[in-house]
């Protein structure tokens, strides 16, 4: 079953690329495509995993895919229209570099106090190996909910916030600059390396992937505004590439914050890829076998609408999912996860129908969030910003659609808040740069943020 899984998403993948238009931004495409790699890990490690997967999961994977994909159409079939005037007009973008290297310090020391503080709560759960022994002590700490400090506060958590909003439109200008202008601007990195060195203090591997997206989404909606469709095959190259760089990190960052770089986690590589891919699948065999970590939803979206109710001041009792019953696979049941793919909450909460419905109704908004942030121009920073966090937010859901579950971040009001109001302030008040769009004779001058 599993191999039959493999084949329809591989079908679906190639309908959708070419349906689509060769889009890299396609949310059906990167789903698709996601699964399908899962899957085929499913395939070459079958012997490890030891079990096949059933019917039902099956037509749960595909099924949601393909809503996704008549939800996404719908989007697009309603968002007609020039794709960008990037195409006709230019940027020239400047900035201070006393200002970038006074972000780049302010970063650099708030990456130092959260790090340090993370240290100070390490000693406190039996933490022996100094500075360089923080990350693999406080890792299942924080990724339960466990670590708590008096010195995080909110001013911490706001200038972190700040951060984030300044390195997204670092990322977007840097590239522009690369691709529009032929130009490599290195101050226009500083901020980009500060919220780097300011993710360490969260100890885990899926805000890089996150970042990550980002620069995706920025290079390839550029590259398409400025070449059209004839650059998909050159995209492709670089995504290939990229791919494989993040690869090597993603999996040697996790060598290094879980033992150490030890031999013994080198040794089990092959074990933590399928623990980190075809092993959801597993999971969500799984669940549709025996419910999600033996709970049976207790009541309307008990895994899904958390925050709405949290938000509303609705009184519920909830089991995090991060505390989700592992599960065991392997020929003998010697490996075991907690991981159940993006589909087994919503699926529980939902159904199988309601699945289908929310997945083409995400369809339909990400569709048309993608295609209004193509459309819009420099012109409009502020907006631009704020969509290009939205968009990179909504492609990693569905990048990591297979292993996790992070739509349900997106239900809560203060990432909306973080990602709109408060990024537009950051934008009009506190950006670097200065943005000024040209056609032709005309010259029109858009300055936000600090200026020296």
């Amino acid at each position: 079953m599993i191999l039959v899984l493999a084949i329809l998403l591989l079908i679906i993948t190639v309908f959708s690329y070419y349906a689509f238009d060769k889009d890299f931004l396609s949310v059906t495409t990167i789903s698709s495509a996601m699964f399908l790699v899962f899957s085929l890990i499913y395939v070459a490690f079958y012997s490890r995993i030891g079990s096949d997967i059933s019917f039902s999961t099956l037509i749960v994977i595909v099924g949601s895919i393909l809503f996704t994909f008549i939800g996404e159409f719908l989007g697009r079939s309603t968002n007609k229209g020039k794709l960008s005037t990037e195409v006709e007009k230019k940027y020239e973008i400047s900035y201070s570099n006393n200002v970038m290297y006074i972000w780049f310090a302010f970063m650099l020391a708030l990456a130092a106090y959260r790090y340090y503080d993370l240290y100070r709560f390490s000693l406190t759960i039996g933490n022996t190996n100094g500075l360089l022994g923080t990350l693999s002590s406080v890792r299942l700490a924080v990724a339960t909910g466990k670590y708590v400090s008096d010195n995080m506060n909110i001013f911490i958590f706001m200038a972190t916030s700040v951060c984030e909003v300044i390195c997204y439109i670092s990322i977007y200008l840097f590239i522009y600059e690369i691709i529009e202008k032929k130009s490599f601007r290195k101050h226009l990195l500083l901020p980009i390396i500060g919220y780097c060195c300011i993710l360490v203090s969260f100890t885990g591997r899926t805000e890089y992937l996150r970042l990550f997206v980002a620069v995706l989404v920025s290079y390839i909606s550029i590259r398409v505004a400025k070449y059209g469709q004839v650059a998909s095959n050159k995209v492709f190259r670089t995504l290939v590439k990229l791919a494989v760089v993040m690869g090597v990190l993603f999996f040697g960052y996790g060598s290094f914050t879980r033992s150490g770089g030890s031999s013994e986690y080198v040794g089990g590589i092959a074990n933590n890829i399928i623990a980190y891919s075809a092993a959801s699948i597993v999971g969500l065999n799984t669940c549709m076998d025996k419910g999600l970590g033996g709970i049976v939803s207790p009541y309307f979206g008990y895994w899904t609408l958390q925050s709405i109710y949290d938000f509303f001041g609705v009184v519920h009792n909830y089991a995090p999912p991060m505390n989700l019953t592992m599960f065991h696979y392997g020929a003998n049941n010697e490996f075991n996860s907690n991981i159940y793919t993006s589909l087994a909450m919503a699926t529980q909460d939902f159904g199988i129908a309601g699945l289908f419905i929310i997945k083409m109704i995400c369809g339909v908004l990400s569709a048309k969030l993608v295609t209004v942030f193509k459309k819009l121009s420099l012109d409009n920073v502020g907006i631009k910003t704020i969509l290009l966090l939205i968009v990179s937010n909504i492609i990693y859901c569905y990048f990591l659609a297979p292993v996790s579950d992070k739509f349900v971040d997106l239900l809560s009001i203060s990432t909306w808040f973080k990602y709109t109001i408060f990024a537009y302030c950051v934008i009009v008040f506190l950006s670097p740069y200065k943005i000024k769009a040209i056609r032709g004779e005309d010259v029109e001058s858009k300055q936000t943020g600090i200026q020296v």
